[in-house]
């Protein structure tokens, strides 16, 4: 008799546990892979109009959607703020990137702590919190404090570069202060040397790898943060990429930016009305250089490329595990660059005097890990065609970059979107996603809540954004650059912003290229973009010398 209890109370038990796991898996809430590149420009992947081969990106794209009028800050750290908590960095802490000498009137003040702060609760605390597994490998840079590290931000796991550069094959810094000679890597809020002769691109791939096998074990939803360093400066790739696109970009970079304008316009990235804007006239013409100048600037764009397509063959790694995991249905991938193209070349600047005392730069040795190139202005506007200015600036140029959903999860087949929307969005969306709200307090203090708004229904469902919804306000300021866009409409301070009178107002729908202030035949418009400038830097804490 106890025989035959025990075995109707095993039954028992079995049915009810199938039971629950059925319920559990109709009720999968959804992986999330975010992959972000640092500094890509806007037109340098195939599925934007590239010669560069990226493949695997391209893949994600035919399957997924590709957006045209994504907006990002204009630097890193900032984009990386608005990214974690769905505000505006100075609400985080990371109003700026702060250039010492020049801005150490901002050190310690409100909005400029460098760290973030605890007026916001960043969206993976909150995944953690609902009982997901997350994990970073790669850039970090949101500062140095514990309560910074990822892993007191809601990342279980994290290998990551704390400073916004280094090397990419070991912890050489910048060397523009004495305390950035050597770069910091942290693996799970420890400090831990870099892996010699490893390039960046190929190690943090592993770590992530690794992170995505941990989730299945775990049988858990992820957040999984592929957050690379390349193809930011130092130009560097392993040793059979040296030399993939040798001879491809002899034409120079005024070609370059023609062809790829043409190439955005002809995939329907850009409208079939767009005019072609002419790059800007801070460097040489390519015409005006020597040989030898030329020969030096095409192996710049060169290694380039190569780190790009380098960048694409490991993602296409990622792809594959997911797969294999069998991860990838209810995975949505979210691929995007963190701002617009660089333009430093810091080995020939005059601040670069450590750069050249501890590298080598010459033609044979380019992209090497004893080298440290850069590929500056002249590319990087041919990275940005047709857009105004590259990275820090808040023109165009600064700000948009590609951005690509795709993966199981997502309804796609190769679309291409034009609907307005930004990084600060992206919190608020994930969260929706995963059913997940963000709270009016949080450990006993009230915390900000998020300015960004979710944009689910047009990543998942493909519906439209609302015309008030991208009429909304888009401002930002960086070392004096400032902007605020409502609509078409866009006033831009190239490195004034405390000035309101240097404020130039472009209607984005006619002028792509912000080339034709039109301040004096709109008087009325600009004052209302200007007021609405400064009623928006007085509530965010903007601060200007």
């Amino acid at each position: 008799m106890k025989y035959t209890l025990s075995l109707w109370f095993l039954l028992l038990v079995a049915c009810n546990s199938i039971g629950k796991n059925n319920v559990a898996s109709e009720e999968l809430r959804p992986n999330i892979l975010f992959i972000m590149l640092d500094d890509l420009g806007y037109s340098d992947l195939g599925c934007y109009g590239s010669e560069i081969r990226t493949p695997n990106i391209d893949q994600l794209a035919k399957h997924g959607t590709r957006y045209t009028n994504f907006k990002t800050a204009s630097m890193c750290a900032p984009s990386r703020a608005m990214f974690l908590s769905g505000n505006y960095s100075t609400i985080v802490g990371h109003g700026r990137m702060i250039r010492p000498g020049k801005d150490d009137y901002l050190i310690g003040k409100k909005g400029y702590e460098r760290e973030i702060t605890d007026r916001v609760v960043t969206f993976p605390k909150l995944l953690q919190d609902a009982g997901y597994y997350n994990a970073i490998a790669g850039k970090w840079h949101m500062g140095y404090a514990p309560e910074s590290d990822p892993s007191n931000q809601g990342f279980e796991d994290s290998w990551v570069l704390m400073e916004g550069y280094s090397n990419h094959y070991n912890n050489r810094g910048l060397g523009l202060i004495i305390k950035d000679t050597l770069t910091q890597f942290r693996k799970n809020g420890k400090s831990i040397d870099w892996p010699k002769d490893t390039f960046s691109t190929e190690h943090y791939t592993k770590q992530v790898l690794g992170y995505l096998d941990k989730a299945n074990e775990k049988q858990k939803p992820f957040f999984i943060w592929a957050s690379y360093t390349a193809p930011h400066w130092p130009l560097q790739v392993p040793e059979d990429w040296l030399h993939k696109y040798e001879g491809t970009y002899d034409e120079g970079y005024e070609v370059l930016r023609k062809k790829r304008f043409e190439s955005l316009k002809s995939i329907g990235i850009l409208p079939e009305n767009a005019e072609f804007t002419p790059p800007m006239d801070n460097f040489p013409a390519w015409d005006t250089l020597s040989d030898e100048q030329k020969a030096r600037e095409s192996r710049k764009m060169e290694l380039y490329a190569a780190m790009v397509e380098n960048a694409d063959y490991h993602i296409g790694r990622l792809i594959d595990r997911l797969k294999a995991n069998a991860q990838y249905e209810n995975t949505i991938i979210v691929l995007m660059s963190d701002n617009g193209a660089s333009n430093t070349d810091l080995y020939n600047d005059p601040r670069g005097g450590y750069c050249r005392l501890h590298h080598d730069n010459s033609f044979e040795n380019m992209g090497k890990p004893s080298s440290w190139v850069g590929h500056g202005i002249s590319w990087a506007n041919s990275m940005m065609s047709p857009k105004l200015g590259y990275k820090t600036w808040y023109s165009e140029g600064g700000i948009s970059v590609p951005f690509i959903i795709s993966g199981g999860y997502t309804q796609g087949n190769g679309n291409i979107r034009k609907e307005l929307f930004e990084i600060r969005d992206l919190a608020p969306t994930f969260l929706e996603m995963t059913e997940v709200e963000y709270p009016e307090i949080y450990q006993g203090k009230p915390v900000a809540q998020p300015t960004g708004k979710s944009v689910l229904s047009l990543l998942k469902e493909g519906k439209s954004l609302t015309e008030e919804f991208q009429n909304r306000i888009f401002a930002a300021e960086e070392r004096g650059h400032a902007y605020l866009r409502k609509g078409d409409w866009k006033i831009v301070n190239f490195g004034q912003a405390s000035d309101t009178a240097q404020f130039k107002l472009y209607n984005l729908r006619d002028d792509l290229g912000e080339r034709l202030d039109v301040s004096k035949e709109n008087p009325s418009k600009k004052q209302e973009l200007l007021h609405e400038w400064l009623t928006f830097k007085e509530e965010t804490g903007i601060l200007l010398n």
